[in-house]
């Protein structure tokens, strides 16, 4: 290919984040490796780290191979040089990218994404996104360029653009996996009157207890707290059912020969069917009951 259009091919052999950034290429074209951070340990893990740092940009643990093969292309580049790469589209939303993203759009003054409906490496089962960038080191981009491709044929067809930009740099970039309608809708929707959630505080993941009790309050409780009753939801636990429900209840939950269970079937018509629960990865084991039946 390169002898066709007219180059001398100079090919070398050897670990990419060993070779120096030389700042003296036009274009960089490539489709870089997709190793997880789970196998890409070791040296090969610490020399992209420092490659990427070149840059100013510091990798996060969890980031996968590509990510600094990213930046570490964009250095080989001389100004006004241009970035084509094939990356998974991962580079659209994951955390770990979001120091690649500000990067992309810090250093270079144009950014265009190319989007597939269809996955374009079948055999790779990795969704993947054009990246083109131009203009290194000639300014930020203000905004990036938006096409949506059913395939790789669909590459030599014209292709509508539609503009986004996002509020910080670093931001996650999925607006743009939104159809052309629908991103314009979202353009018009946020540009006045609309802020992140952030801006009023802080958000974490909720915890995962048994302890019930902190999660309720008597109605002693919600009382002195000025809670008003149409915020409240009400509890049933087993205590507070009728006496001769909660007897059938304990009877149906404990397994035959344990305390409080019976080898006798509770009759169908006197209460409600339970529903056998659904089985998922984490329960193994078989149910402790089973649906009532009618007794023979």
């Amino acid at each position: 290919m390169v002898l066709k259009a007219g180059g001398d091919p100079n090919i070398i052999v050897t670990d990419f984040f060993l070779t120096e950034p030389t700042g003296t290429y036009s274009a960089v074209i490539g489709n870089p490796p997709y190793i997880r951070y789970q196998d890409f340990a070791g040296e090969a893990r610490k020399r992209s780290r420092e490659a990427a740092l070149r840059a100013g940009v510091n990798m996060s643990g969890l980031a996968s191979s590509w990510a600094a093969f990213t930046v570490h292309s964009a250095l080989m580049l001389r100004k006004g040089g241009r970035l084509g790469l094939v990356v998974p589209a991962e580079l659209l939303s994951v955390n770990y990218a979001a120091e690649v993203r500000r990067f992309l759009l810090d250093r270079f003054k144009r950014i265009d994404l190319v989007l597939f409906t269809e996955r374009v490496f079948a055999e790779a089962q990795e969704d993947v996104v054009l990246l083109l960038a131009d203009g290194f080191n000639e300014g930020h981009a203000e905004h990036m360029s938006i096409y949506q491709a059913r395939n790789a044929a669909s590459l030599t067809t014209t292709l509508a653009a539609t503009t986004w930009s996002p509020a910080d740099p670093a931001d996650k970039w999925t607006p743009s996996l939104l159809t052309r309608d629908a991103l314009v809708a979202y353009n018009a929707l946020t540009a006045d009157g609309f802020t992140t959630l952030h801006t009023w505080g802080e958000t974490t993941l909720g915890m995962v207890t048994g302890n019930n009790r902190y999660f309720t309050m008597s109605p002693a409780e919600a009382a002195d707290r000025g809670i008003p009753r149409s915020e409240l939801l009400k509890l049933s636990p087993l205590r507070q059912l009728a006496p001769a429900r909660a007897h059938a209840v304990r009877r149906l939950l404990a397994g035959p020969g344990e305390e409080g269970g019976s080898d006798v079937p509770v009759p169908a018509e006197r209460h409600p069917p339970l529903q056998r629960p659904r089985r998922t990865s984490m329960q193994a084991r078989r149910p402790r009951w089973t649906r009532p039946t009618n007794a023979g």
